[in-house]
């Protein structure tokens, strides 16, 4: 599968469990994904799954008033006349398993100074991401020691497992209460990571398992390096499920610190909304 639409595809899935999450129901086809209640905070509305796709077909099982959000995974939508103004635009990502650190995993890198995404306004929304389904008889890695928190062989990662674990977490994250619902902890197909000094949270991630890719997702680190905690994002993921690719987007110093972690830039994508009219 191309490296830009198995991105796009597990970026849908994650979006579909956070909106499974939510009690809201999501559809999908071969070229979008779309829920058609408003999603939650930061979370698109509509994913593009094909670079053929029309404004019509993406804008049609969507609510499409002030706050609706669409990603267009391969940057060829123009929905301005529909009230629509570009709000992110960013890079998909692809990390090869056993991708070296601090280099791409292919020879074809992009220059240095090339737009490492540009944002051309980043006010409402900020980030995208559902599950495959695991055999159900397939048993979940359980706590190792402390409440809420799994064991890692990464130094200081931890898988968050309960209410108060999340709390902190999301704390950490920066404020997103009532976004990562409980509910997602118990999604076989889904992770949150946090990287722990002692007590404290010190970055963390979101890792989604796909068919055939994981993504990492907003991830975060108020110490030290990012390309440190994407390493160790990835460490965690592959212990909870397998060693497969790992796919995301970043944009800006994000996508700097992606790379040093040997993620290999791919296409641009740009995420869309129609603002709230002026008061």
């Amino acid at each position: 599968m191309n490296r830009t639409l198995l991105a796009a595809r597990n970026n849908a899935d994650w979006c579909r469990a956070m909106c499974r999450a939510h009690g809201l129901l999501s559809h999908d086809s071969d070229a979008v994904w779309s829920c058609a209640e408003r999603t939650p905070p930061y979370y698109p509305d509509a994913v593009t799954l094909r670079p053929q796709v029309t404004a019509d077909e993406v804008l049609a099982g969507i609510d499409v008033g002030p706050g609706c959000s669409v990603k267009d995974s391969f940057g060829t939508l123009d929905l301005s006349s529909a009230g629509f103004v570009p709000i992110i635009e960013a890079t998909w990502l692809y990390r090869e398993v056993g991708a070296d650190a601090d280099g791409l995993d292919e020879p074809a890198q992009r220059p240095a100074d090339e737009a490492m995404r540009r944002t051309v306004d980043e006010p409402a929304r900020r980030r995208v991401d559902e599950p495959a389904q695991r055999p159900a008889d397939e048993p979940r890695r359980r706590l190792g020691h402390g409440s809420g928190w799994r064991p890692t062989d990464e130094a200081g990662w931890r898988r968050i497992d309960d209410g108060e674990a999340l709390t902190a977490w999301v704390a950490a994250w920066g404020g997103g209460a009532g976004i990562f619902r409980p509910e997602l902890l118990t999604d076989p197909d889904v992770a949150l990571l946090a990287r722990y000094d002692g007590d404290t949270v010190t970055g963390g991630a979101v890792a989604n398992r796909s068919a055939g890719s994981i993504g990492i997702s907003n991830l975060y680190a108020s110490t030290g390096d990012p390309a440190s905690v994407w390493r160790g994002a990835v460490a965690t993921a592959y212990e909870i499920f397998e060693p497969l690719p790992v796919v995301g987007y970043e944009h800006g110093d994000d996508l700097a610190a992606a790379v040093r972690a040997g993620c290999t830039p791919l296409t641009d994508l740009r995420i869309w909304l129609n603002p709230a009219p002026p008061r």
